[in-house]
């Protein structure tokens, strides 16, 4: 077993090596006998009972309390605000959907409507083909 390949083990693994791929565990009981490797190892094992000895507090509020510390972007922000994560802010979709109707209303009134007796160019052209030729003005 190379020494780089057991520093791998021991970080992805730990000193655990039941957890260890069964390649690499044949491998290390092969090679209990270099020195480098056990002390490695031995250094490893330690290092897992202290990790192991630390208790860890269960937060119920952890998950908020990361968010909350989160950065987020305009986008992501808006993102959030228009579909929110609870019912009690549902009037926050419905304000944004009234707001862009109500611009669609204001921009409606204000856009004029053509005179139903005004007439476009063509049919100006095609009444002109009816016209009686005027020859007053040869």
């Amino acid at each position: 077993m190379v020494h780089n390949r057991l520093a791998d083990l021991l970080a992805a693994y730990g000193s655990h090596i039941e957890n260890w791929p069964e390649h690499d565990q044949m491998l290390f009981s092969e090679r209990t006998d270099d020195i480098q490797i056990t002390e490695k190892f031995i250094e490893a094992q330690r290092l897992d009972q202290q990790l192991d000895s630390f208790a860890v507090s269960s937060n119920p509020n952890l998950k908020a309390l990361i968010t909350s510390k989160i950065k987020l972007h305009l986008v992501d922000r808006f993102y959030q605000w228009l579909v929110p994560n609870s019912w009690k802010l549902a009037w926050q979709p419905a304000i944004a959907a009234m707001l862009v109707v109500l611009l669609g209303f204001s921009i409606g009134i204000q856009v004029e409507q053509p005179s139903p007796l005004a007439s476009n160019w063509e049919d100006q052209l095609y009444w002109a083909a009816f016209a009686p030729e005027d020859d007053a003005y040869e």
